[in-house]
């Protein structure tokens, strides 16, 4: 395995310089400041400047100095070691064309991976010649864990071989029975990300149902718990229901499964940017093992939605009024019965496993080391069901 230095890596793990500082400077960039926490005009502006400027350079990649920096050490380590395939997950997606030239130095083949959505940069490039695509077409397999990656770009260097779409899956596979609360919860267990995900919408049809309601007024709270929950005070939407939020900072897991197994409604947001509008956030598999709704809010109706309905765990939306609709049917049943569940469909929660995720991988590497078709399942588990 290779990855960036950290304190305490355990041995075995091939290291290489972390330039994530990189990082710390897009996300003190003006550009960035503007777009995050000054919703109008001229963040919109800033937006599509953005947007547009992103499908213009033929490399982008911030971590592509990284990327590169490992070939030699990973070259060296596996010539030392019986190798007999190499892997690669991405992002960062730069990691694509390193992992192709390991291969090829050690004469094995390489599968690669992709984890989070394409970004405008790789959807929406000029041709198969893009150093991201050359490298997909010199892998011999690929893998995705969103079907959102399965683009036209992606068919037009692969063709006709299959892609294996490899979702991943809950570490807790036993259900968390829900805990009645005195309180009605719409909790929200995760970052915010500086506002890229967007409470706007939950907090105008939670003002709507206050407004509407004395009775939600006083005892329903939207819960945000994370390490810049506060982030939410800076959205225009948030004065009218200031009195109906909790905002929670960075928490030990074993407090947030409690408060999770006391929700009545689990909450995921997304958001406009590309990783944020048709991904399968980790925040699903954390959710599923329990027993309370989950909403999941703005982006595009895409995989999450599909999950959501096939699993029997929630539902997908954007609008204030029909996310107000939902709550208040919430709430009617939290009020009735203390409590408020949606039973998880039994097919889905043996599905969406890390050990399905496991073998569904080892059965990629060892179909490609053995030159022989992948026996997994060849399309999204809801098609046709």
């Amino acid at each position: 395995m290779v990855a960036p230095e950290r304190e305490g890596t355990p041995e075995g793990i091939i290291q290489t310089p972390d330039p994530s500082w990189h990082r710390h400077l897009e996300t003190a960039s003006l550009t960035r400041e503007l777009t995050r926490t000054r919703p109008g005009p001229l963040g919109a502006l800033m937006k599509r400047a953005k947007l547009a400027l992103r499908r213009f350079p033929r490399w982008h990649d911030e971590f592509a100095a990284w990327s590169y920096g490992l070939v030699p050490r990973a070259i060296a380590a596996g010539r030392q070691r019986r190798v007999h395939l190499v892997w690669a997950t991405c992002a960062p997606f730069s990691l694509a064309p390193a992992a192709v030239a390991v291969a090829r130095a050690l004469d094995v083949p390489c599968a690669l991976d992709l984890r989070d959505p394409l970004p405008e940069h790789l959807r929406y490039t000029r041709g198969a010649d893009h150093w991201f695509y050359r490298a997909l077409a010199g892998a011999r397999a690929v893998t995705l864990a969103t079907t959102s990656c399965d683009t036209p770009a992606l068919r037009q260097v692969w063709g006709s071989r299959p892609v294996s779409p490899i979702l991943s899956g809950m570490w807790e596979v036993d259900p968390v029975p829900a805990r009645p609360a005195d309180r009605f919860i719409i909790l929200h267990a995760g970052m915010l990300y500086g506002g890229e995900r967007d409470p706007g919408p939950l907090l105008r049809a939670v003002a709507r149902l206050a407004a509407e309601s004395d009775a939600f007024r006083a005892r329903a709270r939207i819960q945000l718990v994370g390490i810049d929950s506060a982030a939410v005070r800076r959205h225009p939407d948030y004065p009218p229901v200031a009195d109906l939020c909790e905002l929670i900072e960075q928490t030990p897991y074993r407090d947030v499964r409690a408060m999770m197994a006391a929700a009545s409604t689990l909450l995921i947001l997304m958001g406009e940017e590309w990783y944020l509008r048709d991904a399968v956030p980790a925040k699903l598999y954390d959710y599923l093992p329990f027993e309370a709704p989950i909403l999941a809010i703005g982006g595009m109706r895409g995989v999450l939605a599909h999950l959501l309905a096939w699993s029997g765990a929630g539902a997908w939306m954007t609008a204030p009024e029909a996310i107000a609709d939902v709550l208040r049917a919430h709430f009617q049943r939290w009020q009735a019965d203390g409590v408020v569940r949606a039973p998880r469909h039994p097919a889905a929660l043996a599905y969406l496993t890390q050990r399905r995720m496991a073998a569904e991988f080892a059965e990629v590497f060892n179909a490609t080391v053995e030159h022989r078709p992948i026996a997994c399942r060849p399309g999204p588990p809801w098609e046709g069901e």
